[in-house]
């Protein structure tokens, strides 16, 4: 054990400090909206974040942690003082359309659709990020009051759904010694069902 760097023991708990280092990914956006008609509005919107950036979460304790010294020997990503969670990532591009119906002079239509692509690569999912691919609709309306105030009402829907076959993510269900850090369901078939629901409302005047 000494010859190895074991510690005599390992205490039931331990407590320090953890940092790390958090870069926020580069983001793009651009659009373009045409009239078909007078009244008939429809916007197409393309957008890339960078979460390649988030290749692994490196968490740097300050000290020495028991168990880690035990654990450094299955992982590459463990140390003594530290360890990674490995995420590699993806940098998708995105679009969504759009249609705006103007159905008088104060009153407008919206409808919207945005099939995302995840970013997380197959053999990388897991539940703790449960959106993967998904797809987003959207409603709304826009009521002009007068020339200075405007009220915007919007709901929009996303739902995704994931699966994980067994052994197939070494952050979900893969089987194996070294799967160390995140892997809550070893040799299991894994499913994920979300769905969120987003309510906006947006008032605007002018003096």
């Amino acid at each position: 054990a000494a010859i190895l760097g074991f510690p005599n023991t390992v205490p039931a708990s331990e407590s320090g400090l953890v940092s790390m280092d958090f870069e926020y990914p580069a983001h793009f956006q651009t659009g373009i909206k045409y009239k078909i008609f007078p009244d008939l509005q429809i916007n197409f919107d393309v957008g890339w974040t960078d979460y390649k950036a988030w290749d692994k979460f490196k968490f740097e304790f300050d000290r020495q942690i028991s168990v880690l010294k035990i654990a450094k020997l299955l992982s590459g990503n463990v140390s003594e003082t530290s360890l990674a969670l490995p995420l590699e990532f993806t940098s998708p591009w995105n679009f969504g359309v759009g249609l705006e119906y103007s159905a008088t002079d104060r009153l407008k239509l919206r409808a919207g659709y945005e099939p995302r692509t995840s970013a997380i690569p197959d053999h990388k999912r897991n539940t703790m990020i449960p959106i993967n691919n998904a797809q987003l609709f959207g409603l709304g309306l826009g009521y002009r009051f007068d020339p200075d105030t405007d009220l915007d009402l919007s709901i929009g829907f996303l739902r995704s759904r994931d699966n994980i076959p067994a052994n197939s993510s070494s952050l979900a269900n893969q089987t194996g010694v070294n799967n160390l850090l995140l892997n809550p369901y070893a040799g299991l078939n894994v499913k994920t069902n979300t769905k969120v629901t987003v309510l906006g409302l947006n008032y605007r005047t002018r003096w």
